[in-house]
């Protein structure tokens, strides 16, 4: 009976050992090209993580760009101005060329963007209006405004950046702003390109 026992004991231990070893290769293997298409763009980073794990390396500058290997030798970029939203998922092959792999919804009409965290510095709040066309402005996306906290007036607003008319319907070409914040002094502006400009809070002057 004792043998027996110890018998059982040992093959017990065979499999917790073989499930450890087959569990921790599943979650340390390449991940696969499929994983990433099923991701839809503004969902925040930490529900990213939740889905598919945690990136190989960030190598993102003014934005983050997060690296996950694929089984094949090709990677996997993720784009987030900040952590909040997707801004998109892009495939690298080995040679060198990326594509898009995540379209922005199945329709083909971009989704609404997020809205962007209004910031205050030196009694002054500004916020970035996405529809700047509903009240006058030459375009949607790109404007700033400047509102002083005391009195509510309007201190300056100023579109940021333009972006060229073409032929395509007017939500595809609208470029949001995805971040504000302030920083050594300056207001710092994103969008969900990841460019950055670099504004003097007074005046709203991108500075070069």
């Amino acid at each position: 009976m004792k043998k027996m026992y110890t018998f059982i004991g040992l093959l017990l231990a065979v499999i917790i050992i073989v499930c450890i070893y087959f569990f921790t290769s599943i979650k340390n293997s390449p991940m696969q090209l499929d994983t990433f298409r099923k991701l839809k763009l503004g969902t925040p980073y930490a529900t990213v993580e939740q889905q598919i794990g945690k990136p190989k390396n960030d190598i993102g500058s003014g934005i983050h760009i997060f690296v996950y290997d694929l089984s094949d030798g090709s990677q996997v970029l993720l784009g987030f101005a900040n952590l909040d939203s997707l801004l998109y998922v892009k495939h690298k092959l080995p040679n060198g060329s990326v594509e898009n792999i995540v379209s922005e919804n199945p329709s083909g009409k971009r989704m609404a963007p997020a809205e962007v965290k209004p910031v205050e510095y030196a009694g002054v709040k500004y916020t970035a209006p996405h529809f700047g066309v509903l009240s006058g402005q030459a375009q949607n996306g790109g404007y700033v405004e400047a509102v002083s906290i005391q009195t509510g007036k309007k201190v300056w607003g100023k579109i940021i950046y333009t972006y060229p008319n073409s032929n395509q319907e007017q939500d595809s070409l609208d470029v949001f702003i995805t971040n504000l914040k302030i920083q050594n002094n300056l207001l710092v502006v994103t969008d969900e390109k990841g460019r950055v400009y670099k504004l003097n809070p007074v005046n709203g002057e991108v500075i070069k």
